[in-house]
């Protein structure tokens, strides 16, 4: 039986910068699948819209993608690849450049067993790199 998960991204002071719902097949689930179920429906999303916008998602297409897509609203929008933005997002989460927060507690294994429903609060947090060093 599938549930609803409320997700959000939010900041290390705590604020809350976007929130979402988004499908997952169970109840029992890693932070590999969470990452993956929301990566392949922000791309879907976004991929599924008929006009141009900026993609918003866990991570940000690559230099290349955007140069292409040109973020323009003259041009036309070309499709993110859900794919190269799931290995982009665990790579992230490997090099700690976010956190996941389920129940407001931090996950920091990909394969580790997690029980959710559909009051969980499942939270990512990036972390923003420092100007100059």
């Amino acid at each position: 039986m599938s549930i609803t998960l409320t997700m959000s991204d939010g900041s290390l002071t705590g604020q809350v910068i976007q929130q979402f719902k988004i499908q997952i097949p169970t109840s029992k689930t890693t932070a590999r699948q969470l990452i993956e179920q929301r990566i392949r429906q922000e791309v879907l999303r976004y991929n599924d819209t008929e006009t141009f916008h900026q993609f918003n998602g866990l991570v940000t297409p690559t230099e290349q993608e955007a140069k292409l897509n040109g973020y323009e609203k003259a041009k036309p929008k070309k499709m993110i690849d859900a794919d190269v933005q799931y290995q982009k997002a665990i790579e992230a989460f490997s090099s700690n450049r976010f956190f996941l927060l389920v129940d407001e507690r931090q996950v920091t294994e990909l394969d580790c067993e997690l029980l959710v429903s559909e009051v969980s609060t499942v939270q990512f947090v990036k972390l923003v790199p420092l100007v100059g060093g």
